[in-house]
């Protein structure tokens, strides 16, 4: 093979490699999402490919934490007070939130399919059932339009949508606002959890009391026998 078709063979392989390159970075992108710099994306694509996940697994659990967990907290899907919902380490580790953990991943699929959840959302709950999350999926799948078919080429649907520059105004008014609520949150944040602490032990302590008692049932039961 002379060095010409060995030139054409690199240059078609580095080509390819480029492409598969930027379809998997967008692949990985959720709804209203985009990569901040170059040093982002390839990082997320690392840590992507030491994952395991399948690239829709990676978008629904990106999905259910910048998305769904904030939207529905505050809604008659969580089965309890709201300032219990609001935190994750107490709906990912307490037996008590494993429903409402498996509904918010329920409909964090719909993110990762393309759909674009709204705060307003969160009014459609009324109580946290199987049924009502199954209804709100159904809902949205009929009656709302993906804004990202990840079915399709992405290049074409990214294109223009991650270019806009905000302007110097906007710029300083998110960062004033964001520090406002960032401080406003601390501050909320700091009350709710002494409360949550509280809370937590009181539940932990009503699931010891509940074993304690299935397992009293369950000696009382092998003595009958």
């Amino acid at each position: 093979m002379n060095l010409f078709f060995k030139i054409i063979i690199l240059t078609i392989f580095l080509f390819l490699q480029e492409a598969g390159f930027a379809d998997t970075s967008l692949k990985l992108l959720i709804p209203n999402e985009s990569y901040k710099n170059e040093d982002q994306k390839q990082n997320e694509i690392i840590n992507f490919g030491q994952s395991g996940l399948t690239a829709k697994e990676w978008r629904i659990k990106k999905c259910y934490r910048n998305v769904t967990f904030n939207i529905f907290w505050k809604s008659g899907l969580c089965p309890t007070d709201p300032h219990m919902c609001i935190h994750s380490y107490t709906v990912e580790e307490l037996h008590f939130f494993k429903k409402y953990y498996d509904y918010l991943l329920q409909i964090s699929e719909l993110c990762a399919d393309g759909y674009v959840l709204k705060k307003t959302d969160r009014d459609f709950f009324k109580k946290s059932t199987q049924g009502e999350v199954d209804r709100f999926i159904e809902k949205v799948r009929k009656n709302r339009k993906k804004k990202i078919d990840y079915s399709r080429p992405l290049q074409d649907q990214f294109a223009n949508k991650n270019n806009i520059e905000p302007t110097q105004s906007t710029k300083v008014n998110n960062k004033n606002n964001f520090k406002q609520n960032q401080t406003n949150e601390q501050k909320k944040n700091k009350e709710e959890l002494e409360l949550l602490k509280k809370q937590v032990k009181d539940l932990k302590e009503v699931e010891k009391k509940k074993q304690k008692e299935i397992e009293k049932l369950r000696i009382s039961e092998k003595k009958k026998t």
